[in-house]
C-alpha cells in the first residue's frame, strides 16, 4: 500500500503550488488526511508545506488526533485523489505530472470509472423502458375499463 501511495503522492507533492492548491480545494481535507499516515515523514511535511499555514496546522492537528486509517480507506482516498487529478488535468485546470497519469493505478481507475459510466447509462435506459412499459400498461388498462 505504501508503494502505491508514494507513487501517486510524491509527484503530486512536487507539482506546482497552484495546481496542488486547486486539487486540494476540489477534494477537501479527508482524502489527504487518510493518506498522510501512509506517507514517509519527510513527504508528509512537504505536503503540509504546500498548503497555507492555517490549513496545514489544522491538518497536522487532526492527523495527530486521528488513528491511522485502515488500508481500505487509504486506498479509497488514493483513488479519489487520482480520479480528481485525472479529471482536472483532462480539462486543463491543473498541469499533472505525466508519471502520475501513466501509473497502472490510474489506468485501473480510468477503466473503473468508464465501466461505472456505462452501468449508469444502462440503468437510465432500463428506467426509461420501465416507465414506457408502465405507461403502455396503464393506457391499456384504462381503455379496457
Amino acid at each position: 500500500m505504501r508503494d502505491s501511495v508514494e507513487q501517486v503522492m510524491k509527484p503530486l507533492i512536487e507539482m506546482e503550488d497552484k495546481d496542488f492548491a486547486r486539487l486540494f480545494s476540489e477534494l477537501g481535507d479527508n482524502p489527504f488526511l487518510a493518506v498522510l499516515g501512509a506517507l514517509q515523514p519527510e513527504d508528509r511535511e512537504k505536503l503540509l508545506l504546500k498548503l497555507p499555514h492555517r490549513i496545514s496546522e489544522r491538518l497536522r492537528d487532526e492527523f495527530l488526533l486521528r488513528a491511522c486509517p485502515h488500508t481500505i480507506f487509504v486506498n479509497e482516498a488514493l483513488e479519489e485523489i487520482g480520479l480528481k487529478t485525472m479529471e482536472l488535468a483532462k480539462y486543463g485546470f491543473i498541469d499533472a505530472p505525466a508519471e502520475v497519469l501513466s501509473l497502472p493505478l490510474m489506468e485501473r481507475l480510468l477503466t473503473k470509472k468508464e465501466n461505472a459510466t456505462k452501468i449508469e447509462l444502462l440503468e437510465g435506459k432500463i428506467e426509461q423502458l420501465t416507465l414506457a412499459l408502465n405507461a403502455m400498461l396503464n393506457k391499456s388498462n384504462a381503455t379496457a375499463l
